[in-house]
């Protein structure tokens, strides 16, 4: 079972149409969709206050990976800003910006930009295929 977080103070419905999308690939992939909702903490280098967002996965809190789409007004350091990982497993982060997005993988500890949702799709899709063992 993956795990997901959609969390923005000014553009929620673009964050969740994303993660549709990307969620949409892992299940036809063969992971589980998330069954619970799990509390949203704050990473405490920001307010979550404005934010509206929400946590789902397993209640166990261990998760074969963390599916992040993020809209923030303001960026920070962390991926998920300004959420803390509350679940096991590896992340895939985006975070969206008005006309172009930041992909993080932890799996291979980088950081992309990318101009298109297609192209976040091909990043993901490239992640889970990494998760399953499938040759690049």
């Amino acid at each position: 079972m993956f795990a997901t977080l959609v969390g923005s103070d000014r553009d929620i419905p673009s964050a969740r149409k994303l993660l549709d999308r990307l969620s949409d690939l892992a299940l036809q992939r063969g992971f589980a969709r998330p069954d619970s909702d799990l509390p949203v903490r704050g990473d405490g280098q920001g307010s979550v206050a404005g934010f509206e967002a929400e946590l789902r996965g397993p209640l166990s809190g261990s998760a074969d990976f963390l599916l992040a789409v993020t809209a923030p007004r303001f960026g920070g350091m962390s991926p998920i800003y300004p959420f803390m990982k509350t679940v096991d497993g590896p992340l895939f982060a985006v975070v969206m910006h008005d006309s172009w997005y930041v992909v993080y993988r932890e799996d291979e500890r980088d950081v992309s930009e990318a101009q298109d949702s297609d192209t976040v799709e091909q990043a993901f899709a490239d992640f889970l295929n990494r998760l399953q063992g499938v040759p690049a």
